[in-house]
């Protein structure tokens, strides 16, 4: 008989260590990084959700001839300033109109994760936008990160016609 050694072949426990030891540091790695990336999309889509609402509200002030409240509500349904719980549009008591009554439009419940700061009073829009609008400005705070470049806040300025445009915080004095 012919003793003919087989060759082995396989992963040895050394490749096996070495390689499980890259995934753990990739792991540590990447994972704080896809959490600011989750965190920074979510506010992404508060912001874009705040932008669709008020330019509902716009539109909608304008077709139905209406003053509309854009506002912070706790509750749902009544204003209250609380932007982080809800934020409504609603129909305005208006003082030419002694039949009108409030309704609520539009609901908008945002992420938990993210903390939206908005302006201190109620937005009014008219279906004539020369009404004593002003700039208003919401901030949408982000969970505290690890890199000091990344955003902490994302904004949306609205200006006195409506108009909406982004911008970025990197300061936690907006926030805080």
């Amino acid at each position: 008989m012919n003793a003919q050694k087989k060759h082995q072949s396989g992963i040895g426990l050394l490749e096996s260590l070495v390689t499980l030891l890259l995934i753990a540091l990739l792991a540590s790695w990447s994972l704080p990084h896809y959490q600011q990336w989750l965190n920074e999309t979510a506010a992404r889509g508060a912001r874009n959700d705040m932008r669709t609402l008020i330019a509902y509200a716009r539109q909608t002030s304008v077709a139905m001839h209406r003053s509309l409240i854009l506002c912070g509500s706790t509750n749902g349904s009544d204003c209250d300033g609380q932007w982080q719980h809800y934020t409504i549009v609603r129909t305005s008591q208006e003082n030419n109109q002694a039949n009108s009554t409030e309704e609520v439009l539009a609901r908008l419940e945002p992420d938990t994760r993210i903390t939206i700061k908005g302006p201190g009073a109620d937005r009014l829009f008219h279906p004539q936008p020369t009404k004593n609008m002003v700039n208003a400005t919401f901030r949408f705070c982000l969970p505290a990160s690890g890199s000091a470049d990344s955003p902490r806040a994302l904004l949306l300025v609205v200006n006195a016609m409506g108009r909406t445009r982004d911008e970025s915080l990197t300061s936690d004095a907006e926030c805080s």
